[in-house]
C-alpha cells in the first residue's frame, strides 16, 4: 500500500502548488465545448473509436473514458459524489498530462502517498488510523468496481497537473515599475458617453415586399426548422414506493457500514470540518442511508421492468409494439402517463429519458432507466416526427420580424458610419463634444468606468475602445447586434499614487496571478494547436 510508505511529515507546498488536495484536474485550460455526461457511460458502451488525437497520436474513445474515470473518482474524493466530469474534458486532462509527460514531468509513489495523506488529515483522520482510513477508502470505491491503482492513479494525475502548473508560472516575477503601471491603469477612472444608434429607432423605415421576404428566408433558410416531436409513454418509479424496503435495510450493522465507506469521502457527516462519532451523527447517516438505497431499489426495478420490456417488445411485430409495453406495464402492476407530442426540447421531461427515445431503435423503442428529482422513469416511444426544414408559409411572421430587424440594423449601422466619419473631420476637442452631442438618429449613456465600477451592460465594447483615446475624442463605428455605438472619452482621472504604497502587497500579487495566467494561456494555446477533437465525437458527446 502507498500509505504504508509514509513515515515522513509534509513537504511544505508553495502557493503555485495549490496543495495536493487542490483539484487542478477540473480546471479548464483548453477552449474545448464542457457538454455533461455521467457516471454510468463509463461503465457501458462505446467502443474503441478514434476520440481526436495529440500529438500526432491517436485517442481512442477508450482510453478517454479511463481518463474519465479518474476524473471522477477525484470529484467524489473532494466533493462527495462522482459529479459531470464529462468526456470532452477528460480528452483535455488526457491531452495536458501528456504535454506534462513530454516535459519529463511526473508524481512518485512517496508523492502520491503524501497527498493522499494530506487529505486524511485535513479530514480529521488520526495519525494512527491512516492505513485503515485508506484501506476503507479503496474497498468503498472498489463496491463501486474502481481498483484501487484507478484512486492512486486519479491523486497522480491531480500532482502531475499541479506540477505542469507550476512548470509554467513559477519563474515569473513582478518588478515595481511593473506594480506600478498596473495600479495606475487599474484604478484610472473614465468618464464615457456612448451614442446609440439602435435598430429599433430605424425599423419605421423599411417597407418589405414579398420578393425581398421570400429572398430573405432563401437566404437564411437554416435559420427556420420545425423542431422534431415525440410523445412518450412514462413509467414511474417513485423513491417514496420503497421507503419501506429501504427501512428494512437499515440495520444498526448497514447503517455503521455505510458510515465507515462514506463519512471519510464526504463532509455531510461532519462538524467544523471533523468526523463525527458513528454514535453522535446515527439519524443523519440513516437518513441519507434511506434516501440512497430508496434511489437505489426505484433504479434497480425500473432497470428490471426496462430489461424485460425491451425484451418483449423487440420480438413483437409493428403494430402490436404498444399493445405488448401496456401488456408488461399491466403484468407488473404499472401506470403510465401519456406526454402528448413534446418538442425534442422540452424541459418539461426527463431530457435523459427524451433523448434514448429520440435515438432509440424502432425495433424497441423502450428506454432504459433515467434518474429525475424524486423517481426513476422508463418510457415507450409512441411517436416521433423528425426535425425538417421549415416552408416560408410556416414562419412567415418570424420571417418577416426577422427580415425587419436585419435591415434595420443596416440603417442604423449607416447611419452610426456617416457620424464617425462626419466627427472624424473635427479637429479641436471642443468642437467634437459640440458636435458629438448634437448627434441625430441616436440615444445617449453616459457613465463612469473603473476596476470597481463596470460599465452598464451591453457597453463593454465601446468602454474598452474609449479607454484607450484621449480625453475629447471619439471613436469610429463600432457594430453591435443590435446597429452600432460611437463613444466619446470625455474625461480620465488618474489614480491616487500615495495609496499605491499602502496596497503594493496585494496588488503585486494581483499583477502576479493575471502573468501566471497569461503563461498558461499561452501553454494552452500550444497545447489546443497539436490536440484535435473528432468532430463527430464531439457532436456526440456536447448533449
Amino acid at each position: 500500500m502507498i500509505i504504508k510508505k509514509l513515515n515522513s511529515t509534509f513537504h511544505k507546498h508553495n502557493r503555485w502548488l495549490f496543495g495536493a488536495f487542490t483539484i487542478v484536474i477540473i480546471i479548464t485550460f483548453l477552449g474545448f465545448l464542457t457538454p455533461t455526461t455521467d457516471i454510468l457511460s463509463v461503465f457501458g458502451g462505446g467502443g474503441n473509436g478514434e476520440f481526436g488525437t495529440c500529438y500526432g497520436k491517436s485517442v481512442s474513445l477508450e482510453e478517454v473514458r479511463s481518463q474519465q474515470l479518474k476524473d471522477q473518482v477525484l470529484s467524489r474524493l473532494f466533493r462527495g459524489d462522482y459529479g459531470s466530469e464529462n468526456l470532452i474534458q477528460a480528452f483535455q486532462n488526457y491531452c495536458m498530462l501528456q504535454a506534462a509527460e513530454r516535459l519529463g514531468i511526473s508524481a512518485s509513489d512517496v508523492e502520491v502517498g503524501e497527498a493522499l495523506r494530506m487529505i486524511f488529515l485535513m479530514q480529521g483522520v488520526k495519525e494512527n488510523e491512516l492505513q485503515s482510513f485508506y484501506d476503507r477508502l479503496l474497498a468503498s470505491f472498489q463496491a463501486d468496481g474502481i481498483p484501487a491503482d484507478v484512486v492512486n492513479n486519479a491523486i497522480r494525475d491531480n500532482l502531475i497537473l499541479n506540477k505542469l502548473q507550476q512548470h509554467f508560472t513559477e519563474g515569473i516575477v513582478i518588478t515595481p515599475s511593473e506594480a506600478k503601471s498596473y495600479y495606475r491603469l487599474a484604478n484610472t477612472r473614465y468618464q464615457i458617453k456612448v451614442a446609440v444608434f439602435a435598430a429599433s429607432s430605424y425599423l419605421g423605415q423599411v417597407k418589405p415586399d414579398a420578393n425581398e421576404l421570400r429572398n430573405f428566408f432563401s437566404n437564411n433558410a437554416d435559420r427556420y426548422r420545425i423542431s422534431g416531436k415525440i410523445s412518450i409513454l412514462v413509467v414511474e418509479f417513485p423513491f417514496a414506493d420503497y421507503e419501506k424496503q429501504a427501512a428494512a435495510l437499515a440495520t444498526d450493522a448497514a447503517l455503521e457500514n455505510y458510515y465507515k465507506n462514506t463519512a471519510g469521502l464526504i463532509s455531510k457527516f461532519a462538524k467544523d470540518g471533523k468526523p463525527q462519532p458513528f454514535a453522535a451523527v446515527k439519524s443523519e447517516v440513516r437518513a441519507d442511508f434511506l434516501k440512497a438505497k430508496m434511489r437505489e431499489l426505484a433504479e434497480a426495478k425500473a432497470i428490471e421492468f426496462a430489461n424485460s420490456a425491451y425484451d418483449k417488445v423487440s420480438e413483437a411485430v409493428a403494430d402490436q409494439k404498444e399493445k405488448v409495453f401496456r401488456s408488461a406495464l399491466a403484468e407488473a402492476g404499472m401506470k403510465a402517463s401519456e406526454t402528448g407530442l413534446i418538442e425534442f426540447s422540452a424541459d418539461n421531461v426527463n431530457q435523459d429519458l427524451v433523448r434514448q427515445l429520440i435515438n432509440a431503435d424502432p425495433a424497441a423503442a423502450v428506454s432504459s432507466a433515467a434518474i429525475r428529482d424524486n423517481a426513476a422513469v422508463v418510457g415507450f416511444r409512441l411517436e416521433k416526427i423528425e426535425e425538417r426544414p421549415a416552408q416560408l408559409a410556416e414562419v412567415a411572421q418570424q420571417v418577416n420580424e426577422d427580415y425587419l430587424h436585419a435591415e434595420a440594423v443596416k440603417l442604423a449601422r449607416e447611419a452610426a458610419a456617416k457620424a464617425a466619419g462626419e466627427l472624424a473631420g473635427v479637429s479641436d476637442s471642443a468642437a467634437v463634444e459640440k458636435a458629438f452631442n448634437a448627434l441625430k438618429g441616436c440615444t445617449f449613456r453616459e457613465f463612469s468606468f473603473s476596476r470597481e465600477q463596470m460599465p452598464p451592460e451591453g457597453m463593454e465594447a465601446a468602454t474598452l475602445a474609449a479607454t484607450e483615446l484621449a480625453p475629447g475624442r471619439v471613436t469610429g463605428e463600432l457594430p453591435t447586434l443590435e446597429g452600432a455605438d460611437i463613444a466619446l472619452l470625455q474625461k480620465r482621472i488618474a489614480p491616487d499614487m500615495k495609496k499605491f504604497e499602502e496596497q503594493r502587497s496585494a496588488i503585486e500579487a494581483e499583477c502576479l496571478a493575471i502573468k501566471q495566467q497569461q503563461a498558461m494561456l499561452q501553454f494552452n494555446e500550444q497545447l489546443f494547436s497539436n490536440c484535435t477533437l473528432n468532430p463527430v465525437m464531439e457532436e456526440r458527446y456536447r448533449n
